[in-house]
């Protein structure tokens, strides 16, 4: 429900690439844990996208070259690589970088600016829609079953 309505999301925005805000669903609602560890979870990539795309914003326009583009990449992988699985937020913040410092060159039709601002929206639309489907599950499972209900 959550990938359907993050897709349909992006295509009336118009996004070209709604793998973002789909990864985003798919990343806060599959991790094992309980309802609160998920809303944590999803509020921790919503911050960590914003620091992010403020950490990315500033050396967007900078042109490194191909060695010095491939040797960034290499040095914010191995810190993705490093704190990903230790701390997501700081992880979200890390990937965040990586990603659009990767897609900006696939993209020529957008401004590295425009490509962050919708990156960032999407991030919002999407760990907004995990977080509704949090507490729908939630308002579902809270919800006495019926009497003769097997419960099945």
């Amino acid at each position: 429900m959550a990938v359907t309505l993050s897709l349909g999301i992006s295509a009336l925005r118009g996004d070209e690439h709604p793998f973002w805000g789909v990864l985003v669903v798919v990343l806060v609602l599959s991790y094992p844990g309980d309802r609160r560890a998920l809303n944590v979870r999803a509020l921790s990539r919503i911050l960590g996208t914003l620091i992010g795309v403020l950490v990315f914003a500033p050396i967007a326009g900078l042109h490194l070259g191909s060695a010095g583009f491939v040797a960034a990449l290499c040095v914010l992988l191995w810190f993705v690589a490093r704190w990903a699985t230790r701390n997501y937020l700081i992880g979200s913040v890390l990937i965040t970088v990586l990603a659009l410092m990767m897609t900006v060159p696939l993209t020529v039709n957008k401004t590295p600016l425009q490509l962050t601002v919708d990156r960032f929206v999407d991030t919002l639309i999407a760990g907004a829609i995990a977080i509704i489907v949090l507490q729908i599950v939630k308002l579902r499972q809270a919800r006495p079953k019926d009497a003769g209900s097997t419960g099945r």
